[in-house]
């Protein structure tokens, strides 16, 4: 059967349900199209009512209205002679139909096949991230259920639409579990919903599945490429409140991983061409009249005798409470949140003390703001009325809640929550008791962890803000957020990384919410606790995201703040900016030495002078001297984490002084305390560091083994460590050009320009050197001339150029030297100073000679 037909200036796409007008999508929902598309198959002939419903509405009763709605809908897209009404029969389409070949049909939706030149670093592993727990009924949703996964068999992209509280979120998680097993990955699931910024939504996806985390939307297609080789299902739940960011991650995902599969939980569609949209409507209701055989086939009383059961297993649906169910079911608008909340009251009030207060605030609610959307109207009034029925010191606790995102421990909620006062015992009792009136999801674990759901927070925040407690509550939460961050701080010298992230990993996101209230409320608490929580971005390999937050609060930065603050976000800007901004590195930790000197913090002037020592615009004696000033602050008692730091200064500086295997051996050493640590990150630089160390030793061989282990272990690919792999990429193409392997060479450069696109083009110019000696290996001396003058510019800025990057420029130059005329090669050393980044990947990667 065709399945892509043309009328007049319109184009049916019916595999994709999609109808094109001039090539542009006309919005048209399921139902229209489903129509539609009966019609058209069946041109020529009257299709009768009970055709179209059955295909439109399949295994659904609805009344005969919603055909005769479906038909206007078409009729003034399409115009009135369209859609032919013949008496007592049915309909018939009025227009000539063409049938489309495929190549026609790619045509009118402008579909472009998508570029397969670029070669990008492959994924490590399959994803690790675990799925929600399934509910263990679901009332009403057997037939909603197979369907979807029938939708997700034959689509790459599902989204799930419907209002709040209509159990989106709970139908994804069983269509998720039921998908898992058939996938060769499994099946990934991304909580939207904690995700407060548009641009971290391909970071969080990148951090859950351990990829390089995407810096900006040129990064997308980078990202989708690192995923090509997984057969998974990604869920993406509640998108609503950041709809274009995830529609851009979507889209790319699909052009650029053939494996992957999609389902996203909204309330309103993502609008891409290849979305199947499975709208997911309230449960049925019964009509007022109904028998008691015929209200318990309908979802809405399913849940609530379940629920109710659950409550009172005595509980039994008959004549006499028949009318009051049904009656609160169609006043909840067969929304399962609002029912399960409802029947949650039961013991206290009764059917009928519930239903006559739930209908008192749907009457009030509707009377004053009849401009709130549809979500708001009908779950809004649930949450009112659940609210009201709490106990005073509830109320303040379930509102104070709302500033946690990603959710929180019970201790955390203490401190924040509660004010002088109430004690803990107060607020444990409360957070017990909205957890057992369903406002509060429980994460199962020791010690549990709780989190509101997205509508609950939501409601939760317009009562916090009503009460006038918004801002004080905000700041015991940050100020909360700075004692679990210094703690943090402290533990992370002696801890894996492992155990560090399990303790304090899950409180990144209350971490970006404390600090966007102090960017706004209290600048000076903000750049503490970023400080502090440094060590945590950090560990989850958030640099960019951390930097980005560094510069925006320097505004903050004064000689009034306490000198701990300023010597912190010194040393931590130091820090980041050692191998990108030299001078700004030197001048940072040098500020951050002296307060910490003054405030006679050993562990804190012992990492900042090690930090000095890695800028290359440091002076090697006065390197050489700090190293030696760090022997003696250091205390064998110290953590392994901190003693390796010594041995990392001690790597930079016997470079620098041409010392290579003192270097090497110094490598070994602190490759040695970052194992006994457990530090992840700081083995996969020390092992880059061995490298660098066997090809300055001349064993480029060992240099290329080395390097070949570290880009196909852990340390660069599963912890999304973008800059370790940057730096590795360009040692590795250095060793591999001095052993010969031209072609391998050519292909890691290649991956390397890649990473440094989607890193804001960082470390990208600290490997100039070895691009200009693969095009003078490749026997291309123009290209490698001019690569050199970029070089040459580069590292004027940059500062004293590394031992191996020297070398490779000197093997290059002498090529280079004795192939070009001279005056040509000034020439083209002057030209090569002024080219652009994309023009260097350009030049290095072009075609090669015979």
């Amino acid at each position: 059967m065709p399945t892509r037909f043309r009328f007049d200036k319109f184009t049916l796409l019916t595999f994709e349900r999609m109808l094109l007008s001039d090539g542009q999508p006309v919005a048209l929902g399921s139902r229209a199209i489903e129509v539609l598309r009966a019609l058209v198959e069946r041109r020529g002939a009257v299709v009768s009512k009970s055709e179209l419903f059955e295909l439109a509405w399949p295994g659904l009763v609805v009344e005969d209205n919603n055909l005769a709605v479906q038909v206007s809908l078409l009729r003034k897209v399409l115009g009135p002679s369209a859609i032919v009404n013949v008496a007592r029969l049915g309909y018939r389409f009025g227009l000539p139909v063409e049938e489309l070949t495929e190549e026609a049909a790619a045509d009118a939706v402008g579909m472009q096949a998508a570029s397969r030149d670029a070669e990008w670093l492959p994924v490590a592993s399959p994803p690790v991230a675990s799925l929600p727990v399934p509910p263990e009924f679901m009332a009403g949703r057997d037939a909603d259920s197979a369907a979807l996964d029938a939708l997700l068999q034959r689509h790459r992209l599902v989204t799930i639409v419907g209002p709040s509280g209509v159990g989106k979120t709970a139908l994804a998680t069983v269509a998720a579990h039921a998908r898992s097993g058939s996938l060769r990955d499994g099946a990934v699931w991304i909580d939207v919903a904690a995700i407060h910024q548009a641009t971290l939504v391909p970071r969080v996806l990148a951090q859950t599945l351990r990829l390089s985390a995407a810096g900006n939307d040129d990064a997308l297609p980078a990202l989708a490429a690192q995923l090509r080789h997984l057969e998974t299902l990604i869920v993406f739940d509640n998108v609503e409140h950041l709809p274009e960011a995830v529609a851009q991650l979507v889209n790319a995902l699909l052009n650029g991983a053939p494996g992957l599969r999609m389902l996203v939980t909204s309330q309103t569609a993502l609008k891409l061409s290849s979305e199947r949209v499975f709208r997911l409507e309230p449960l049925t209701v019964p009509p007022g009249d109904c028998s008691l055989e015929e209200a318990s086939t309908h979802g809405a009383v399913a849940l609530f005798v379940d629920q109710a059961q659950g409550h009172d297993r005595r509980f039994v649906l008959d004549g006499g409470n028949l009318a009051n169910v049904a009656l609160l079911c169609r006043q909840l608008d067969g929304l399962p949140l609002a029912i399960k909340m409802a029947v949650a009251r039961l013991p206290i009030f009764g059917i009928e003390g519930v239903r006559a207060r739930l209908a008192d605030r749907f009457t009030l609610l509707r009377a004053q703001a009849p401009d709130l959307p549809t979500r708001h109207q009908t779950l809004r009034a649930a949450l009112d009325w659940s609210h009201g029925l709490l106990p005073p010191e509830a109320q303040v606790v379930f509102r104070r809640l709302a500033v946690f995102a990603g959710g929180f421990s019970l201790e955390l909620a203490a401190v924040t929550v509660k004010e002088d006062a109430q004690d803990e015992q107060s607020v444990d009792d409360a957070i017990e008791l909205l957890a057992d009136h369903s406002l509060l999801a429980v994460d199962v674990g020791e010690p549990p962890r709780y989190r509101l759901l997205d509508s609950t927070r939501a409601y939760a925040q317009l009562e916090l803000e009503s009460s006038g407690e918004s801002d004080a509550t905000h700041r015991r939460h940050a100020q909360a957020m700075l004692a679990l961050c210094k703690s943090a701080s402290r533990d992370y010298w002696n801890e894996s990384d492992a155990d560090f992230l399990s303790t304090y990993g899950q409180e990144i996101d209350n971490v970006r919410v404390a600090l966007d209230w102090c960017l706004t409320h209290d600048g000076p608490l903000g750049l503490a606790l970023l400080g502090e929580a440094s060590d945590l971005f950090n560990a989850l390999l958030l640099y960019r995201e951390w930097c980005e937050l560094h510069e925006t609060y320097e505004r903050w930065l004064s000689p009034t703040l306490p000198p701990e603050v300023r010597a912190r976000h010194h040393l931590e800007v130091g820090r980041f900016h050692v191998n990108v901004t030299p001078d700004k590195s030197r001048e940072q930790t040098l500020l951050a030495a002296q307060l910490y000197g003054e405030l006679g913090d050993a562990k804190r002037l012992y990492f900042a002078v090690t930090f000095c020592v890695a800028s290359t615009l440091t002076p090697v004696s006065t390197a050489r001297e700090m190293v030696q000033a760090l022997a003696r602050i250091e205390e064998p008692q110290w953590p392994p984490r901190l003693l390796r730091l010594r041995w990392l200064a001690e790597v930079y500086t016997c470079f620098r002084e041409g010392r290579s295997a003192q270097a090497y051996d110094a490598a070994n050493a602190a490759l040695a305390y970052a194992r006994r640590a457990g530090a992840v990150n700081q083995t996969g630089s020390d092992l880059s560091n061995l490298v660098v160390a066997s090809l300055m030793t001349g064993n480029s061989a060992q240099a290329v083994r080395l390097g070949r282990e570290l880009m196909a272990g852990k340390y660069v690919q599963m912890d999304r460590n973008i800059r370790l792999r940057i730096i590795a990429l360009g040692n590795l193409a250095n060793a591999l050009l001095v052993e010969g392997e031209i072609a391998e060479a050519h292909e890691r450069i290649a991956n390397l320009f890649n990473d440094c696109r989607n890193n804001n083009w960082e470390l990208f110019d600290n490997a100039a050197d070895v691009y200009a000696l693969l095009a003078a290996s490749e026997g291309r001396f123009d290209a490698a001339a001019r690569l050199i003058g970029y070089s040459d510019r580069a590292w004027e800025r940059l500062g004293h150029r590394e031992a191996a990057e020297a070398a490779a420029r000197e093997r290059a130059w002498r090529l280079v030297e004795a192939a070009l005329d001279p005056a040509l090669l000034q020439g083209l050393l002057a030209e090569g100073s002024e080219m652009d980044r994309e023009a260097v990947c350009q030049t290095t990667l072009s075609t090669r000679k015979a």
